[in-house]
């Protein structure tokens, strides 16, 4: 392939994926019912193996979500159980490497430890978190903390979808809706 054509075939590449994102970016909409005010622009979509992933944003606010269609209810609980691990497992007190007159453990306190909702029966389960701007949890130092997060895992059964979201506000301007997000959290019919 010549130079021409290596470059008029990316240039057509280019050119396709720009009108898909664009295509794609006027119809953002939440796959499941939320009690969500804002105005959701969708920033990026992919479909993988195993789920869709989209992200939304609104503001200063950002939506993650990971959508597994066709999942059998005994898969979403094993999706949930891993998930509730790992994360929890982040906060557990581990041994100090050089334990001794301090501190025989380093951990972090319980106020930058998530608050965990759990129902079995629905297969539901929310975090509430702090996250850094990077979108990353685990972290104790307050001033590293740019946003309040929920997490929410839930399983809608009419259509074996399960959805594992991602909402994160930043602290000192939070979503007015960021309490009450896992409580009006609804599967679309």
């Amino acid at each position: 392939m010549g130079h021409k054509s290596r470059s008029l075939f990316f240039l057509g590449l280019l050119l396709c994926i720009s009108s898909l994102a664009s295509a794609q970016k006027d119809s953002a909409a939440l796959p499941f019912a939320i009690n969500y005010s804002g105005s959701l622009k969708l920033v990026s979509s992919t479909q993988m193996v195993k789920y869709d992933y989209s992200e939304f944003s609104s503001g200063e606010d950002i939506w993650q979500v990971k959508q597994y269609r066709n999942c059998a209810k005994e898969k979403a609980h094993k999706i949930v159980d891993d998930r509730k691990f790992f994360l929890l497992a982040m906060f557990k007190d581990q041994p100090s490497p050089y334990p001794g007159v301090l501190s025989n453990s380093i951990g972090c306190p319980k106020e930058f430890q998530p608050i965990v909702k759990e129902d079995t029966v629905a297969v539901q389960l929310s975090f509430k978190l702090l996250a850094t701007s990077n979108l990353i949890y685990g972290n104790c130092n307050p001033p590293d903390n740019y946003y309040y997060s929920t997490y929410l895992l839930f399983f809608c059964p009419a259509k074996n979808d399960f959805f594992e979201v991602k909402f994160y506000t930043p602290i000192k301007n939070p979503s007015k809706n960021y309490e009450g997000l896992a409580a009006s959290l609804k599967c679309k019919d």
